[in-house]
């Protein structure tokens, strides 16, 4: 799983590398499940079943209380991070 999860961060660190304020971002991120198709409004962002990496953190307490049963996962598909609810995530 440690190399899954490494050659995902690579993957996504390499996609974002021409942007500075992205290094170092994955490095702490790890590898969870999408239980459902996600589709935001570029698309659909990630599939069922599909792996991919998430801050390990939940989304900070920013004063909304529906925000902080979710976390930051990665869209390869769509090249950015997406705040996603901790029930349509399993973590690896």
């Amino acid at each position: 799983m440690n190399d899954i999860r490494q050659q995902l961060i690579d993957r996504a660190s390499a996609s974002m590398s021409q942007y500075p304020q992205y290094k170092g971002q994955f490095d702490r991120y790890v590898l969870c499940r999408v239980k459902r198709t996600i589709k935001t409004k570029r698309g659909v962002a990630f599939t069922k079943g599909e792996v991919t990496i998430c801050d390990p953190d939940n989304f900070p307490d920013v004063g909304l209380a529906e925000m902080c049963n979710h976390r930051s996962v990665w869209s390869f598909t769509n090249k950015c991070g997406t705040l996603l609810d901790n029930s349509d995530l399993e973590l690896l």
